[in-house]
């Protein structure tokens, strides 16, 4: 991985000497895992605050965010649903996170946020547990299936144009999305009440590598990374460790003053240089299983979009838990669940820090063969 020091200014705290890195893989969109034929391969990583920024010509940024305003993403169904402990099927996603906040939120009427709210499940989910809530969604642009009316306000457009304050503002996997983010978490300082807090969830980098393949977001973050940021910009954080989402990093963050940090947490191997090395490592496995049987893989994101491609698209299938994907296409082929594929099969498994647990349980439940990358 080529590095260039002092070439690039964090754009998420401004600090001036960031490390810029080229990353020679692949890039995908996140819309649909479509290869971007783009120069978007480009990574700076902050040595002050420790964030990964995308570094391109500034047409190439704005198209980026042009996307999210488009019809086609607009028209595109997102589907999030996790398998929890003891339970048979997976569960949506916005159920999790809204039972695990809500003891967050005060005994009156609480107003919430959600920023980035696409389609406002979560809300809905929020609007259930707490029907007494003023609930608002931002999206840079309408989107359809948004509740109306009732307690249900849509924000679009500028966000700087949204009045506050809020008791409780989320920010699920749209993070990585916002170019201004220094300027938006001022903002949101100023939104939130003083018992007031933020949530944030999105990948863990060292946990998710293959998200550096993503080459339509501006951001990546660590724990550790995502902590600094939060902690430069004026915010107390607390991890939600019992929250489910083993490969992203879910905190919660209250209005505080800036904590000086030991800058030795960012000494040794770089967040950056690790995830490339986890990349590197699956691209080398990838051409070790060579012309070995692979008839399908598990997964419909982008480990499973970059072992494809990788595999010139040999495989038949795709795998996938989540009921509501099956039937679905993923790369133009067919999505099965694990019940459904025979016992002959192939599956490869690619899943960066849950691969093995995950293969050893789908082998112990399903009659395929789940093999690790």
């Amino acid at each position: 991985m080529d590095n260039k020091a002092g070439s690039g200014i964090c754009p998420a705290c401004g600090a001036a000497n960031s490390i810029v890195r080229e990353f020679p893989f692949p890039l995908f969109r996140h819309l649909d895992f479509v290869r971007l034929d783009t120069e978007t391969g480009r990574l700076g990583e902050c040595s002050s605050c420790g964030t990964i920024f995308r570094i391109a010509k500034a047409q190439t940024l704005q198209d980026i965010d042009a996307l999210y305003r488009s019809e086609l993403y607009a028209a595109h169904e997102e589907v999030h649903a996790i398998s929890v402990p003891g339970g048979a099927d997976p569960v949506p996603a916005s159920r999790v996170q809204a039972e695990a906040l809500v003891g967050v939120l005060p005994d009156f009427p609480p107003r919430i946020l959600d920023f980035g709210c696409f389609n406002g499940r979560l809300l809905q989910e929020f609007s259930t547990l707490r029907p007494d809530a003023t609930l608002v969604g931002y999206d840079v642009a309408p989107r359809d299936g948004f509740p109306t009316g009732g307690a249900f306000t849509l924000e679009t457009g500028d966000w700087r144009d949204i009045d506050g304050p809020f008791d409780l503002i989320c920010m699920s996997h749209s993070i990585q999305y916002v170019r201004e983010i220094a300027e938006l978490m001022y903002q949101i300082r100023a939104w939130i009440n003083p018992a007031g807090a933020i949530f944030i969830q999105t990948p863990d980098i060292l946990k998710k590598p293959c998200a550096l393949l993503l080459g339509d977001l501006h951001y990546h973050f660590s724990e550790t990374t995502l902590t600094a940021l939060m902690s430069e910009l004026g915010f107390r954080v607390k991890m939600l460790q019992d929250m489910p989402f083993p490969r992203d990093v879910t905190l919660l963050g209250r209005v505080g003053d800036r904590v000086e940090r030991d800058v030795s947490e960012f000494s040794g191997v770089s967040v950056l240089e690790s995830a490339h090395n986890h990349v590197r490592a699956l691209s080398n496995a990838i051409g070790a299983h060579g012309s070995k049987p692979a008839d399908g893989i598990l997964g419909t994101t982008i480990e499973a979009a970059f072992l494809d491609e990788e595999l010139g698209g040999r495989t038949r299938f795709f795998v996938d838990e989540n009921p509501k994907r099956i039937g679905q296409t993923f790369r133009g082929r067919q999505i099965l669940h694990p019940q459904d594929v025979t016992a002959s099969s192939v599956v490869l498994v690619p899943l960066g820090s849950q691969t093995v647990p995950v293969a050893e349980r789908l082998s112990a439940k399903y009659s395929a063969s789940f093999v690790v990358l």
